[in-house]
């Protein structure tokens, strides 16, 4: 009796859980759609720069980042980091935009940006599944559960009983 009201509990909970990865996934791409939005024009106009300059991008940063001030050099430092956070973020944008929602969520569980997720995860607003995959992950989730629980018990039971003193 037990058992089965774990397993139903279980099976509930991660029922729940993955049913919101679809929506989750969904909203940290917005993010990232965001986020290549603002980094966009700081490496656009870098690059414009550093080709007046007669330059490569990686030339203008190292310049910048050699630099005796110490302004200069932060300033380069700092656009260096924007630039490799900017590939980062566009290379996962364009890995998720061709991805159906289960390559979404692999996309995110696979390689997530911390201070994305974690903006993500702030403001997430849980969503009833009412997509296919949404659906199937909702079904996963309790199937999971109510085997994980199922599968325990098992175990436990056959170790109680493998421990139990043989019958005379």
């Amino acid at each position: 009796m037990i058992v089965r009201l774990l397993r139903i509990v279980m099976g509930t909970l991660l029922a729940l859980g993955f049913a919101q990865s679809p929506e989750f996934s969904q909203q940290y791409l917005q993010r990232l759609g965001g986020a290549l939005d603002a980094l966009r024009p700081i490496v656009e106009k870098f690059d414009a720069a550093a080709n007046r300059a007669g330059l490569t991008r990686e030339a203008a940063l190292d310049r910048l980042e050699r630099n005796d001030d110490p302004l200069v050099g932060d300033v380069g430092e700092a656009t260096g980091d924007a630039v490799v956070r900017y590939e980062r973020l566009d290379r996962q944008y364009e890995t998720m935009r061709n991805a159906g929602a289960f390559g979404r969520i692999a996309a995110v569980l696979s390689a997530p940006d911390p201070r994305m997720l974690s903006a993500a995860w702030d403001d997430f607003a849980p969503a009833i599944p009412t997509t296919v995959e949404g659906i199937l992950l909702t079904l996963a989730g309790f199937g999971l559960g109510w085997f994980g629980v199922g599968g325990a018990a098992r175990a436990r039971a056959r170790l109680r009983r493998s421990k139990a003193p043989a019958a005379s």
